[in-house]
């Protein structure tokens, strides 16, 4: 690097940038630039694809395709493609998904065939099919109501502020996490989340319910 025409010190790497550096997103982003060139939508290893049910196989086509350009590059940058994280999962009303033909519920690549699922992991988020977050609503919601149920044992050892401090780090920052994906969800489904956030209420003010 060059300022005001003083040269900084040249230092060697004999390693890639370590994982949870700063300059991690940065140089990730500029490794893999030039995969937006194979595929226009990508985000780390999401790839998506619309169709009507009638297309389905032509669609399958395509991404099997894709994803085998993406493999190659990935060798040519000296990446290996991870078969056994690799998803596959149609989303859609209830009537188009069953529309989708039996042959198109799986995707072969390589020598590897991905079954299609009916829930995924994305970013920490449980997909399903009919993208309704009920199932990610219900599993989450029970690892909070534990957590909660731990603070309570302990909740005569801390003062207000522990408390607080803990309930927030543990459970509230949680359910605010990707909360925008719930706009227009079901009541059904939000309920449970003010349940969590009742609960928590319960605890940071030290009062039992009812």
């Amino acid at each position: 690097m060059v300022v005001d025409g003083v040269s900084s010190k040249v230092t060697y790497i004999i390693c890639l940038v370590p994982q949870r550096s700063v300059l991690a997103p940065v140089m990730f982003i500029l490794y893999v630039a030039d995969l937006a060139d194979i595929v226009a939508y990508a985000d780390d290893n999401q790839l998506y694809i619309h169709c009507q049910p009638e297309d389905a196989q032509s669609a399958v086509l395509g991404v099997q395709q894709c994803i085998s350009i993406i493999e190659q590059w990935m060798a040519a940058s000296q990446l290996r493609l991870n078969m056994d994280k690799t998803e596959l999962m149609w989303t859609g009303t209830k009537y188009n998904v069953s529309n989708i033909p039996i042959c198109c519920h799986s995707l072969t690549l390589g020598g590897a065939k991905v079954v299609g699922s009916d829930i995924v992991h994305v970013l920490g988020v449980l997909l399903t099919p009919d993208l309704s977050f009920d199932k990610h609503v219900t599993a989450f919601s029970a690892k909070w109501f534990f957590q909660l149920r731990q603070l309570r044992r302990i909740r005569r050892s801390l003062d207000d502020d522990s408390a607080t401090t803990l309930v927030q780090a543990f459970v509230a920052s949680r359910v605010d996490y990707c909360g925008s994906l719930l706009i227009g969800a079901p009541k059904k489904t939000t309920d449970k989340l003010q349940r969590v956030l009742n609960a928590a209420a319960r605890i940071v003010s030290n009062t039992c319910e009812g």
